[in-house]
């Protein structure tokens, strides 16, 4: 029961704004299956999603190159929808 509260994907339905996705591809702490299954889930309810999948990393981004662009993503991502507020 504990672990249904605190999953998101149980909440997916209540998402409304952009999602952004970044994983990787070795992570056993949020398999990459799962971010797959919450990105359709947002999709079903007409929400955007972006997904990023990393091989070679796990749960931390530990390559420079890809610390790097998920940043740039990120950046790219909150400028698009959440601007210079």
């Amino acid at each position: 029961e504990l672990w249904r509260d605190r999953s998101p994907i149980f909440f997916a339905d209540q998402i409304r704004a952009p999602l952004l996705l970044l994983a990787g591809q070795h992570d056993i702490r949020c398999p990459v299956e799962e971010t797959q299954q919450m990105a359709e889930a947002a999709r079903k309810n007409g929400v955007m999603v972006e997904v990023k999948i990393y091989e070679n990393e796990g749960h931390g981004f530990v390559r420079r190159e890809n610390e790097i662009d998920s940043i740039k993503r990120a950046a790219k991502f909150l400028d698009q929808h959440v601007g210079q507020q």
